[in-house]
């Protein structure tokens, strides 16, 4: 507080002169120098130099503050960052996870070629020219049912005015079904639809493992699933002139083909194949129980390099087949395999894993053993239709099993593969327990284990399993 009457002090400033000049101490006036500008500190009297040390204090303790606050903020920054950088680690850890042990078994697997082998009844062309079927591939065909036409080649013209022919009464029907015309006409393409779909999914997965071997059986079904639906949708009026004079011209031309042309008619029911591999007449599921290693080698060879065929066919040439049986064997030879593992009339499941799909229970007819392998033939009555256009087939065949009690490989700690000793840790009473345990047998994914009397505690069904221990410690409380 300023007292009464004191005169107000001003902070003292630095007096500056002309460019030029400079004070005289005696008047105090100026004279002209040679220079630049310079600052000349005037003659303090000692109440201001006391005035001028204080406020160079101030500055100083306002510098000195600034400091400690920007110090006080680098370290609440870092603070927080280690804070954060704790917390993200936290989160990232890996939490436990936990399972019952449960019995289970562990399978070793070979992977083999193997030979398919149906009876068979092959059908020759009557006349040559072009093969035009009539049933998908792998239907089931009746006895007299019409499953082929052999149109002669000269008739290719009237063959290309029928395509032109069909495709032009598809898009009208299409055109009427639109404009709301034609009862029971979406049914029926809803139908065809669907078929057709399914057979394009198969095209899209044989794409994906990069087979085209079944392309041609393929075009076949995608072909006699159309001309289908145009047969179902011959009755279904759809009023209309232009449609009607497309059908007559089309039955006149398809009348004009039929007396022109053989048809091959079914004489036994069956499954049909219109993909032909030349070994139709030379097997037979007979023929399983005497073929030796060599032949089936051979075989297999034969039907990998088969070649694809054309719809021209010559006279006598064969067309298709169907297998007249209820069952189908497929034969392997399996290298340095034991056949005590396959005992015959027992029954065991086949892995297809391109198909993605599982042959159960199929009944093994054939064990024997060679110097280097055993020759094992497994017959099953399932997916005769599915396998009808191939010949040979990639599975996975179960040489050895054991069952026990399984756990994951993951959870196995301090594993010695030379004596079979293990830890795994488990939860007990509330708390993490490392134990021992004996691994007796193992694939890539789980191990069967027994435990060691020796321990403290022994494992069994439901006993909780840490699956991945290096998350925890022994000892640590797992709550709820």
């Amino acid at each position: 507080m300023r007292r009464q009457n004191e005169p107000v002090r001003r902070p003292i400033r630095p007096e500056r002169r002309p460019v030029g000049q400079e004070r005289r101490p005696e008047n105090g006036q100026y004279k002209p120098v040679s220079g630049d500008r310079q600052t000349v500190m005037p003659k303090l009297k000692p109440r201001q130099a006391s005035d001028v040390e204080r406020l160079m204090r101030i500055e100083r303790r306002k510098v000195r503050n600034r400091a400690i606050t920007m110090s006080i903020g680098v370290l609440f920054i870092m603070l927080i960052t280690a804070v954060m950088i704790i917390a993200v680690m936290n989160q990232t850890k890996p939490r436990p996870r936990f399972m019952f042990i449960q019995e289970g078994t562990v399978e070793h697997k070979i992977a083999s070629k193997g030979l398919i082998i149906r009876d068979e009844n092959v059908f020759t062309a009557a006349s040559g020219g072009v093969l035009k079927p009539l049933a998908t591939e792998g239907s089931r065909v009746a006895r007299g049912q019409k499953v082929a036409l052999i149109i002669p080649e000269d008739q290719q013209e009237k063959i290309r005015e029928l395509a032109k022919l069909e495709q032009d009464i598809v898009d009208l029907q299409i055109e009427l079904m639109n404009s709301g015309k034609g009862a029971g006409a979406r049914a029926i393409y809803d139908e065809t639809n669907a078929a057709l779909s399914s057979v394009v999914n198969l095209i899209r997965s044989d794409l994906v493992r990069s087979d085209i071997s079944s392309v041609g059986g393929y075009s076949t079904s995608l072909e006699v699933l159309i001309d289908q639906r145009s047969t179902k949708l011959l009755p279904i009026d759809f009023r209309d002139a232009r449609i009607d004079q497309l059908k007559n011209t089309r039955s006149q031309l398809e009348l004009s083909l039929g007396l022109d042309s053989g048809t091959i008619i079914c004489q036994q029911p069956g499954i049909l194949s219109f993909e032909l591999d030349g070994l139709e007449e030379q097997i037979s599921i007979a023929s399983a129980l005497t073929i030796t290693p060599d032949e089936l080698n051979e075989h297999i060879s034969k039907s990998t390099s088969s070649e694809e065929s054309d719809n021209i066919v010559a006279k006598d040439d064969p067309v298709l087949r169907v297998t007249s049986s209820i069952n189908q064997v497929i034969m392997f030879w399996l290298e340095n395999t034991d056949a005590a593992n396959f005992e015959v009339d027992t029954y065991q499941d086949l892995s297809i894993p391109k198909d993605g799909i599982v042959i159960p229970d199929c009944r093994i007819i054939r064990s024997q053993s060679y110097e280097n392998g055993t020759l094992a033939a497994f017959e099953t009555s399932r997916r005769i239709e599915w396998f009808s256009d191939r010949r040979t087939v990639d599975a996975e065949i179960v040489t050895a099993s054991t069952t026990g009690l399984r756990v994951p490989m993951v959870s196995l700690t301090n594993y010695n593969n030379k004596s079979g000793d293990a830890g795994i840790m488990i939860v007990n009473g509330g708390l993490t327990q490392l134990i021992k345990v004996r691994v007796i047998d193992n694939d890539n994914e789980y191990a069967i284990i027994e435990p060691i009397e020796t321990e403290n505690y022994i494992p069994e069904i439901s006993t909780i399993l840490v699956v991945n221990p290096s998350s925890v410690e022994e000892g640590q409380i797992i709550a709820d």
